[in-house]
C-alpha cells in the first residue's frame, strides 16, 4: 500500500529539466521592437547635431537677403535752364522692400524742398518785385535694384524706378498771396550707390539719383478772395502743339530733371 502511494505521487509530479552543460542552449530574453541590443553603440543626438552643423554651409558674414528699410538725406538740384534760379535744397527719402542675392524690389517716398528766385516782373512799365518762391516736391514710386556682389563688406548697386511726382511753387510776395504753380507728372529714376556694411545687418554709404519726368501737367491756381478756386491747367503735349522742331527742342530743355546726392542707411532683417 505504501509502495503504491509513493509510485502514484512520483507519477503525478512534473519532470524537472536536466541541466545542460552547453551555454548556447540558454534561452535569450526577447528584444523589444526599437530597443537597441546591449553592446550596440548609438550616436547621441548631440553628436548628430554637431555632424549636421559641420556639413551645413557656413552662415554669411553680412546679411544681404531679407526684408530691408532704407532712410537717407542729402541735397538736390535740377538740370534745366530755369534751374539756375533754384537753390540747392534738402532731400529726404525712405524706402522698404525685399532683397534676394542679386535683386531687390522696393517702394519709396521722397521729399525735396528749395527756394526759387523769381526775377522782377514788368507790368506796363511798373516793375513788381515778386521775391522768392518756395518749391516743394513729393515723389512716391516703386523700383528694382541690381547688386552684383553677394559677399564682402561693399554692396554696390544700380537701379531704376517709376514714380508719381507732385511739385508746387508758392511765391512769398503778399501781392501774389494764394497763387500757386502746381506740376504733376510721372518720372523715371535712375539710381546708384555703394553701401558699406558696418555691422552684420547695417550698412551706410553714398547714393546718386537722377529723374526724368514725363506726361507733365502744369496748373496755375489762384485761391484768394478776388478769385476763389481759379485754376488753369495745360499739359506738356498741349504746350508743344504748334511749335516747330527748334522750338520743341528749346521747350524740352526747360523740363526740370532733378538729381541728388545722398547719404543712406540700410538695415536688413
Amino acid at each position: 500500500m505504501l509502495v503504491t502511494g509513493a509510485a502514484l505521487i512520483a507519477a503525478l509530479a512534473p519532470e524537472s529539466p536536466e541541466p545542460s552543460n552547453n551555454p548556447g542552449s540558454a534561452v535569450s530574453p526577447s528584444v523589444e521592437q526599437g530597443e537597441v541590443p546591449r553592446g550596440v553603440s548609438q550616436r547621441s543626438s548631440a553628436e548628430e547635431q554637431d555632424a549636421s552643423a559641420a556639413l551645413a554651409p557656413p552662415e554669411p558674414r553680412f546679411r544681404r537677403r531679407g526684408k530691408f528699410v532704407t532712410v537717407g538725406g542729402g541735397i538736390w538740384q535740377c538740370s534745366a535752364v530755369q534751374c539756375a534760379e533754384f537753390s540747392v535744397g534738402p532731400r529726404a527719402s525712405a524706402s522698404a522692400g525685399y532683397r534676394w542675392p542679386y535683386v531687390a524690389v522696393r517702394g519709396s517716398f521722397v521729399y525735396e524742398g528749395a527756394t526759387f528766385a523769381v526775377p522782377p516782373v514788368d507790368e506796363g512799365g511798373v516793375v513788381i518785385d515778386v521775391g522768392d518762391s518756395k518749391v516743394h516736391r513729393i515723389q512716391a514710386g516703386i523700383g528694382a535694384d541690381f547688386h552684383p556682389s553677394v559677399q564682402g563688406r561693399f554692396d554696390p548697386f544700380v537701379g531704376v524706378g517709376l514714380s508719381f511726382i507732385s511739385e508746387s511753387i508758392r511765391p512769398e510776395a503778399p501781392l501774389l498771396d494764394g497763387y500757386q504753380l502746381r506740376t504733376r507728372s510721372g518720372g523715371v529714376t535712375v539710381t546708384a550707390g555703394i553701401p558699406i556694411f558696418v555691422t552684420r545687418s547695417l550698412s551706410v554709404g553714398p547714393s546718386f539719383n537722377w529723374t526724368s519726368p514725363f506726361a507733365e501737367t502744369t496748373c496755375e491756381i489762384v485761391e484768394n478772395d478776388s478769385a476763389p478756386d481759379d485754376q488753369t491747367c495745360i499739359s506738356r503735349a498741349e504746350d508743344l502743339e504748334g511749335l516747330n522742331d527748334y522750338e520743341r527742342r528749346l521747350a524740352r530743355r526747360q523740363v526740370t530733371r532733378p538729381w541728388s546726392v545722398m547719404a543712406t542707411l540700410r538695415y536688413v532683417f
